[in-house]
């Protein structure tokens, strides 16, 4: 069984890895770097789903879909929450570790 600590050690760097992404992802849209945008929302996606963190797995693959269809409207707004729900994520993910400790 997964300990609290090890778990909060995961999710640690799991935010810390997502706050770095979020920033990228908000400079390449700046940039018009849309292949590196494309990659590090693919990572971001993955890493969210497999931590647990749905809200954000759920945005990034919205934020693909706008990318795959050209929408920059629709990349831009998505992109803009981006920050809100990296803080939601971070608050649901460290109740839950305090709930474990």
């Amino acid at each position: 069984e997964m300990g609290a600590d090890v778990l909060s050690g995961l999710v640690d760097l799991y935010l810390q890895q997502s706050q770095s992404e979020v920033k990228l992802i908000s400079d390449f849209i700046q940039k018009g770097d849309f292949e590196s945008l494309r990659k590090t929302v693919h990572s971001l996606k993955g890493s969210s789903y497999n931590t647990g963190a749905q809200k954000m797995g759920d945005l990034c693959l919205a934020i693909e879909k706008s990318l795959k269809e050209n929408d920059l409207q629709s990349l831009s707004n998505l992109a803009n929450a981006l920050p809100d729900v990296l803080d939601q994520t971070r608050q649901a993910l460290d109740k839950l570790i305090n709930s474990l400790a």
